[in-house]
């Protein structure tokens, strides 16, 4: 039963790759958009999860969620396979096989031989599941009421693929976990990819195992306390490389547009780090409105957005027709959904919701230190001595620095998003992991050629030994 599992597991993942690899064909046309092997992999995986889990949630619009309809949507998707621009773009990735791939493939391997088991059907989990559940009975999303958990109604983008395992083994949790690892896989796949692109491979393994090594993102699913969305994870990483390499192209910058919006339908907890990630994607373009022209103006560009903008607001839509609030449990008092009264949303309010400005002022570096992250110390730390270090930079390479600047805000916004927007655990602030990553590392890079130490072999030991200790 468990190998049954896993071979439709396999199934699912290369339905998403292929179908990825098609959507990804249809839209970058040019070689120069790409950045290397690994991220477009990512990539190419993020968009294939993004137009399966749509044609998912649409079947439980239409009455048709069930295995019955379910799989031979995933399966429609090889049929991109006879598309000679996906066959091209797939002939077109090459990886460039030295040490730190290797090493990279090793850390990996543990990885996923770590995370084949049960998933810990207890806490928020067995909601989801049971929501999966409940859907495969009646057959479709519109399913709940005023005696139903609130997280029956919140978006489950991470969550939706479990019910191709669930629709053949109801009580299984294999399936579901497997699925779990496939978002973490990516999110490290495109962390290492992004990172060798920007610096050199070995700095990419130390910012993939400052992700992989920490403590709820290498044991999620295994208790009820490190249970992790490994989507938003890397949504969030994705749309901000996109946001900075956007500067000089309008494919990246639709990207980052393309993967922020996914963020919000997954997690409603990271609305704050949604609004603040398109404020300071916005900020850093150059030549912004040319851009925004150009976007729209390619209607396999505008096509593909709208899409994946339409499938994330499928999940607002499902809630407004059950109980006319779109964001129900969220200002559930305000729409009087399901006769909560203003008392009753404002007491799920001070529940589920997170600090006050005046707080998140007073405790910010709190905030970086508390949740057990070892790279968003490096960062608070990178943050407190800027100054000291910027006294001590002689040559200050002005593009370096612009990029040092925009990853360290992203990493203070994001904290500061979740903070605003969750309740104490620390596991929400898990969200921008793969953005701290990457930030630790070009700030381990900033400090150490700010105290003179210019051997790239000397730091990317010492980024080892911090990622690994």
């Amino acid at each position: 039963m468990n190998y049954i599992q896993i071979g439709l597991f396999l199934v699912y993942a290369a339905s998403t790759f292929i179908c990825g690899l098609g959507i990804y064909a249809l839209i970058a046309g040019n070689k120069k958009d790409h950045i290397n092997g690994s991220v477009l992999i990512g990539e190419i995986f993020l968009f294939g999860s993004i137009f399966i889990v749509g044609e998912l949630l649409l079947l439980s619009f239409a009455g048709l969620f069930n295995g019955v309809f379910l799989w031979p949507a995933v399966c429609f998707n090889f049929l991109f396979l006879f598309s000679g621009r996906a066959r091209r773009l797939f002939s077109g990735i090459k990886m460039r096989f030295d040490l730190p791939i290797l090493l990279f493939g090793l850390l990996l391997a543990v990885f996923i031989f770590r995370n084949i088991y049960f998933n810990v059907d207890i806490d928020s989990l067995f909601h989801y599941l049971t929501t999966q559940r409940n859907w495969l009975s009646s057959g479709t999303s519109f399913f709940g009421g005023p005696a139903s958990n609130s997280l029956t109604f919140v978006p489950q983008f991470d969550i939706l693929p479990s019910a191709l395992g669930l629709s053949i083994f109801p009580q299984e949790t294999l399936f579901p976990q497997l699925v779990n690892l496939f978002w973490r896989l990516i999110c490290l796949v495109l962390v290492f990819g992004y990172t060798s692109y920007r610096f050199n491979g070995f700095y990419g393994l130390s910012a993939a195992a400052l992700v992989a090594l920490n403590d709820h993102f290498f044991f999620s699913g295994e208790n009820r306390w490190v249970l992790i969305n490994g989507a938003v994870i890397a949504f969030l990483f994705a749309a901000a490389y996109n946001f900075w390499e956007g500067r000089h192209s309008a494919f990246r910058l639709m990207l980052a547009f393309i993967f922020i919006f996914q963020v919000i339908g997954n997690k409603l907890q990271a609305a704050y780090i949604f609004l603040f990630f398109i404020g300071i994607g916005l900020v850093v373009q150059q030549d912004l409105r040319e851009k925004l022209k150009q976007i729209p103006s390619d209607k396999k560009w505008l096509l593909v957005s709208a899409v994946s903008i339409f499938f994330v607001s499928l999940w607002y839509i499902k809630n407004l027709i059950m109980t006319g609030n779109p964001v129900f449990p969220v200002l559930a008092g305000a729409f009087k959904t399901f006769g909560f009264t203003h008392e009753q949303g404002e007491a799920i309010q001070k529940w589920t919701s997170g600090v006050s400005p005046a707080l998140l002022i007073k405790y910010m570096a709190y905030f970086f230190i508390w949740p057990g992250i070892n790279a968003a110390k490096i960062v608070i730390i990178t943050v407190c001595f800027l100054p000291l270090f910027l006294f001590f930079q002689k040559n200050k390479e002005q593009g370096r620095m612009e990029e040092l600047y925009f990853w360290l805000c992203l990493s203070i916004l994001a904290v500061a998003g979740t903070a605003l927007a969750c309740h104490w655990e620390p596991r929400y602030y898990r969200f921008p992991i793969g953005v701290m990553a990457f930030t630790a590392i070009a700030s381990i890079q900033f400090m150490a050629s700010s105290l003179g130490v210019k051997n790239r072999y000397v730091i990317g030991a010492l980024m080892l030994f911090v990622a690994f200790r």
